[in-house]
């Protein structure tokens, strides 16, 4: 899986599970994700680092809130420690 492909199952995923005001901020916080990666969004999952995620926090607290920010890390955790499981 792609990151952008891994993200986008996953999205679907939540659509049963979560409220839709739940799925609008998963989904946004993936976009911003894909974004902030750009043609690396389209590479291997196992090729995102911890430093690329720390980043990617650091830039999202400049522009929200830092708790914002760090609920976005949370989803991005639960969304590839989704991904593990299915790979191995």
């Amino acid at each position: 899986y792609t990151v952008r492909q891994w993200g986008q199952q996953w999205l679907e995923s939540k659509l049963i599970e979560n409220t839709p005001r739940t799925h609008e901020r998963y989904s946004g916080i993936l976009i911003r994700f894909y974004k902030f990666l750009g043609a690396k969004a389209d590479k291997d999952i196992a090729s995102v680092t911890a430093s690329e995620i720390t980043t990617f926090r650091d830039s999202l607290a400049k522009e929200l809130s830092v708790n914002s920010a760090n609920l976005a890390v949370k989803t991005l955790r639960v969304c590839f420690g989704a991904a593990y499981p299915m790979t191995s």
